[in-house]
This record gives structure tokens, C-alpha cells and sequence, in this order.
């Protein structure tokens, strides 16, 4: 059994019946097509089809003097701006394939698929060129690869369960329905306004469909900003950046107390006056009434200003004296005076 493409005969020579096998269509005629890369990223970026353009004859007779669908350019990473060529050998002139032309079809996926069709061409035999103006002309047909759309709707906040230190940023990624050649995004992070990405900011490449990213290990109280850089196959990218910043709370810090101030300085460490951190007096730490004691009420601590940020070792209450604490700071010097009073009283009536 023979191939379509043969044709056998038999010839009888000397008595012997010999055969010979022919081509059914011994192909005269090839095309090099002219190209050059535009747009964004290079062509041929990633090594493989996917970033390079089909280049595809389509006959208008039959499909068997199709040219070969597995025909892609350039062979090599180019830039924009760059001038590239494709030979497409074995195709068929009128001379060997009657009435027979050609559809060129460019093919390349970029956001979409795309698509450039010239002719139809009516083959010389022999070496034929094609470029944008036409059969015979090598005028570079220009085939771009457009940057991906940007991600939107940046947003982000302070993040449990440690606002000072955590941010949770989000934002609407790009589709595969609208970025056929997406490649990958990237997550860049900074404390400059107005930054531009780099691999010194990028912080995550977040998988496909992952559009939000919980960021740990921050400073508190200050101000961040982030870029999502959305990149296609090509090498293209686009980036989308938060010009308002994501700032992290204020951070948790001891008071001399043992007591805490946090998210913003809040004025006392749980105690019920705002003079004190646990007091129900209002005169000090622990509540006792009396002056300069600490929080277990051992006398061994000055008083707290400004809700226990500030501590003050001078030994005095700043607290407003109450009633009570006035009488009882009197007792004190009325029994002085009592006390002496007796002994002058005792004097005189030893003189009598």
C-alpha cells in the first residue's frame, strides 16, 4: 500500500517487471514572509509558541497544498522595533496546482487572540515575498503584543490580630477571559509614595485567582503603600498603584505600671478614673487614697500623668483633693498641736 501523495507504475525492462514510484505534486514554489515585532515585552520571550506568531498558507484549492500549520517566528527573543522572517517552504504555483492561491494567516495570542490575513496570493514558481504591501514587497507587517489591563480597586487595613504590625491589602485582579497571555502578578510594597516596582519591593507573587494578601512583620504607626504589576507571557506589564497609604496602628507598649497604652494612646490602663490605673479614688495606682503609692498601694511610686504614660517620681498626689483627704491632712497637725499644748500645760503647772 502506497502513500496518497505517490503514484506507482511498473515497467517491464529485460523481463522484469520493475516499479517506480513518482510525487503526485512535486512542490515549486515558496514564500518568506516579512514581519516586525511592536508593542510591548519581546516576541519569542519565553522560548515556545506561545510567545511567537503562526504563519500559515491556506490554499484556496484544497487543503493538501496547504502550507505546514507548525511554522512560528521569530526564532529568537525580539524586541520591539525589531525586523524578523519566515520562509514557507513547499507550496504550489497555478503551474503544478491550477487555478490554486493563497490565504497568509498570522496568528498570536496576546489579551486576545489576534489575527492578520493577507491576500489572496497567486504564487510564483520559485521564491516568492510577501510583506505589507503585498506579494513581491518586504515591508514589515507589524504584529504587536498589547501590556495587560491593571488590576483596580486598591485596598487595604490594619489587620488582626496585631494591628500594628499587620495590613491585609486586596484589590480586583485581571481574567484569563481578558488576558489570554497572562503570565503572573506581582505584589510590591513600600514605604515611599510614588515608588516604582522593583525586585527590591516585591514582597509575593500571588497565585492565579488569589487577589488579596495578608502582609506581617510591619512597623506600627507607619504609612505603606503598594503596586500590584500585572505581566503577560511576552514580558509586558502593567502596573496599578494605592496612592493613599495603608498605615498600621499604633503599637502596643508597656507603661511603668506594668499597665498598656495602645492604638492610639488611650488615656488609662483599665482603671475607672482617668488619674489613675486602677484606683477607685482617682488619687493613685492602686487605690488606697493616700499619697505617692504604686499599683499594689506600697508607697514606692510617684504619680502617673496622662493615663499612665508619664510617670512622675516627686512623691505627691496631683489628684484633686477630696473632702476626706483634706480632714485627713489636718489630724496629722491637729494632734501635733494637742501634744504640745499638753506639755506646756504640764510645764506650768510644775512652776506652780
Amino acid at each position: 500500500m502506497f502513500k496518497p501523495s505517490l503514484r506507482a507504475s511498473f515497467l517491464v525492462v529485460g523481463g522484469l517487471l520493475c516499479l517506480t514510484v513518482h510525487s503526485a505534486h512535486a512542490q515549486n514554489a515558496s514564500l518568506t514572509v516579512y514581519m516586525r515585532a511592536a508593542g510591548s515585552g519581546a516576541l519569542n520571550n519565553t522560548s515556545s509558541t506561545s510567545t511567537q506568531a503562526q504563519v500559515y498558507a491556506v490554499s484556496s484549492v484544497a487543503a493538501k497544498y496547504n502550507g505546514s500549520p507548525n511554522l512560528y517566528a521569530p526564532a529568537t527573543r525580539t524586541l520591539p522595533g525589531t525586523n524578523f522572517s519566515l520562509a514557507i517552504p513547499n507550496l504550489y504555483s497555478p503551474v503544478l496546482a491550477p487555478g490554486n492561491s493563497y490565504q497568509v494567516q498570522l496568528n498570536w495570542t496576546d489579551n486576545a487572540s489576534k489575527q492578520i490575513l493577507l491576500g489572496p496570493v497567486t504564487l510564483n514558481p520559485g521564491a516568492n515575498h510577501l510583506g505589507a504591501g503585498g506579494l513581491g514587497t518586504t515591508t514589515p507587517i507589524v504584529v504587536t503584543n498589547d501590556p495587560p489591563p491593571p488590576a483596580t480597586n486598591l485596598n487595604c487595613y490594619p489587620d488582626l490580630p496585631d494591628k500594628s504590625t499587620q495590613l491585609y491589602l486586596y484589590w480586583t485582579g485581571v481574567l484569563l477571559a481578558n488576558v489570554k497571555d497572562l503570565d503572573r502578578t506581582e505584589l510590591h510594597l513600600s514605604t515611599t509614595a510614588n515608588f516604582v516596582p522593583s525586585t527590591a519591593t516585591l514582597i509575593a507573587t500571588p497565585p492565579y485567582g488569589t487577589d488579596y494578601r495578608k502582609v506581617t512583620g510591619l512597623k506600627p504607626a507607619t504609612d505603606y503603600y503598594y503596586c500590584v504589576r500585572v505581566l503577560d507571557r511576552y514580558g509586558a506589564f502593567t502596573d496599578a498603584c494605592r496612592k493613599l497609604a495603608c498605615t498600621t496602628a499604633m503599637g502596643t507598649i508597656g507603661g511603668p505600671d506594668g499597665g498598656t497604652t495602645s492604638d492610639g494612646g488611650t488615656t488609662s490602663d483599665g482603671g475607672s478614673a482617668t488619674t489613675d490605673d486602677g484606683g477607685n479614688g482617682g488619687n493613685d495606682d492602686g487605690g488606697s487614697g493616700g499619697p505617692s503609692t504604686d499599683d499594689l498601694g506600697l508607697g514606692n511610686e510617684g504619680p502617673v500623668i496622662d493615663g499612665g504614660s508619664i510617670a512622675v517620681g516627686c512623691g505627691c498626689s496631683l489628684a484633686t483633693t477630696t473632702q476626706s483627704g483634706a480632714l485627713l491632712s489636718v489630724i496629722p497637725a491637729a494632734i501635733l498641736l494637742l501634744r504640745r499644748w499638753r506639755g506646756r500645760r504640764s510645764a506650768a503647772d510644775s512652776r506652780s
